[in-house]
């Protein structure tokens, strides 16, 4: 068996089985390296790993004056560029992970919204997932709680229960009813650009009277993402 100089720094990444944070103290180190397991890493990072990272949008009030409908979507497997409207606006915290890996694929996708009526009338806030780009202000967006995986809202006027919260999530992989998902390369994609299979999460507003001041809207997205392919950097 290999002895180890616990004298010697150690520059390597220490991971412990009950998951718990790596040893502060030289006491707790020394205890750590006579009992505990190392997992040790010659490069800077595993061959693939598996994080979860978010995506808060800045948009916060959903306003279609004078329109009976309203609705806008994000691409629910991609954390490059996952809203159309703002082009490759990446997911915090993606540009540090793509340093080290060239390809990735979002395995879940989650949606939380916090919703607050501003209107005088009730509304109905919608979600539903799809296979194609419906695009934005959808006219059929009243059918979105029937679509697959759609669900809804319905708020009081802004002087009543006017406040509510819609959330979900989605294995990406049932959605698309199929396990090649996991490794049909359409649906993963280099760190710099989008899947060529892309799904999209659809969000809409249903008034009861053409809008007005709109729905404040708190939209928080989770992308759990597998990072491949690890990058030979030099050292």
């Amino acid at each position: 068996m290999m002895k180890r100089n616990k004298n010697k720094a150690i520059a390597l990444t220490r991971l412990r089985l009950d998951g718990r944070m790596s040893p502060t103290s030289t006491q707790e180190l020394e205890k750590f390296t006579n009992s505990e397991v190392l997992i040790l890493y010659k490069a800077p990072a595993p061959d693939a790993v598996l994080v979860d990272l978010y995506y808060q949008d800045g948009t916060e009030t959903r306003n279609n004056a004078g329109g009976l409908v309203l609705s806008w979507r994000y691409r629910n497997n991609s954390v490059y560029d996952p809203d159309p409207l703002l082009g490759t606006g990446s997911i915090s915290g993606f540009v540090e992970w793509a340093a080290f890996y060239d390809r990735y694929r979002v395995i879940e996708f989650s949606y939380d919204l916090d919703i607050v009526n501003m209107e005088t009338f009730p509304v109905v806030v919608s979600a539903a997932p799809t296979l194609l780009d419906v695009g934005a202000n959808y006219a059929s967006t009243i059918d979105f709680p029937a679509f697959p995986y759609g669900s809804k809202r319905v708020l009081g006027t802004s002087a009543g229960q006017g406040r509510s919260r819609l959330s979900g999530q989605l294995n990406l992989a049932m959605f698309e009813g199929s396990p090649a998902y996991y490794t049909d390369s359409a649906f993963s994609s280099v760190i710099t650009g989008n899947p060529t299979n892309v799904r999209y999460m659809n969000f809409g507003i249903v008034p009861q009277a053409a809008l007005v001041n709109g729905v404040f809207i708190s939209c928080r997205l989770g992308f759990r993402v597998l990072l491949y392919e690890r990058l030979n950097l030099p050292s």
